[in-house]
């Protein structure tokens, strides 16, 4: 824990502003990411929010662009730029005063109702605990990821996992001759399936009349999933992996029927311990790898 002495940083990374990227837009005729920086229209009906890219809209002729049969007039469109940066928002120490991010402090803004809720910085709080100000709250006071529901699927990939992993340890283990207990392995995984939901996807209007001929379906039934692997790192549950799924099953129609695609993928560095797989690659790597694995085969 850093203490930064800069009243322009955060009092805990030393860091000043923390600008993110903004989520991608695609234009909603065509499905064509609209680049960075490039200019767009943007409209929105009751209940939804369209996107035009320059093209589509200068293609549409007339006064409005027909999209999924409703008629959308240009004249009620705004133009933009896709620039807009995202900011990572502050949080104040009621004690000392100090700044620090919110995602820095593990700060649940949601919870900051008319902004009246109380926050100690890590800092104070254990020099509180220290003076026995305060006391810190029990282990299991905050229930964790392994309370979770579990699921069929999470059941399958967790104990494939942990076999897996008992075998890279022991092989790991031979291979530096030394005991089982002797190599560092992971420990407090969590696989939980955390949503699971029936959605449908529409297909583009410009794609289905491209292929009208063919009586290609309007929409695809299919079954969005959220899968996070969670370790318990100094008393804190990180979320170090997660991947969102689309099962589509045998009452789907042709091209999708049966498929399974992996829409999003993304993983943070803090897994623990820090070692190279008695395959070569880091010990992370191959445990997302038999994540993967898993469920694929389940």
């Amino acid at each position: 824990m850093t203490h930064s002495t800069s009243e322009k940083s955060c009092q805990l990374c030393g860091l000043g502003k923390l600008m993110f990227e903004p989520p991608p837009i695609y234009c909603t005729p065509c499905a064509a990411r609209i680049q960075r920086n490039s200019v767009y229209y943007t409209a929105r009906p009751p209940n939804r929010q369209y996107y035009f890219c320059i093209p589509c809209y200068n293609d549409a002729c007339g006064d409005t662009i027909v999209v999924y049969g409703t008629s959308i007039p240009k004249a009620g469109m705004k133009e933009k730029e896709n620039n807009e940066e995202t900011e990572e928002s502050w949080v104040q120490c009621d004690e000392c005063d100090a700044w620090q991010h919110q995602i820095c402090a593990l700060f649940d803004c949601r919870k900051n109702i008319g902004g009246r809720a109380e926050y100690t910085c890590p800092k104070c709080y254990a020099a509180q605990v220290e003076r026995g100000e305060r006391v810190p709250s029990p282990q299991g006071a905050v229930l964790g990821a392994k309370y979770l529901p579990k699921t069929i699927l999470s059941n399958h990939i967790e104990k494939r996992l942990f076999r897996q992993l008992k075998l890279e340890r022991q092989r790991r283990a031979r291979l530096q001759r030394k005991d089982y207990d002797e190599v560092p392995g992971a420990e407090s995984l969590i696989v939980r399936l955390v949503s699971s939901l029936d959605k449908k996807m529409e297909i583009k209007p410009r794609f289905h009349e491209i292929l009208q001929e063919e009586n290609y379906p309007s929409e695809f039934p299919y079954k969005s999933k959220v899968l996070f692997l969670f370790q318990k790192i100094e008393g804190v549950e990180v979320c170090h992996f997660g991947m969102n799924l689309q099962e589509f099953g045998s009452e789907c129609q042709q091209p999708n029927q049966r498929r399974v695609y992996i829409s999003y993928l993304d993983s943070v560095k803090y897994f623990r311990p820090d070692v190279k797989a008695v395959t070569g690659e880091s010990l992370r790597t191959f445990v997302y790898h038999e994540i993967l694995a898993s469920f694929l085969l389940h």
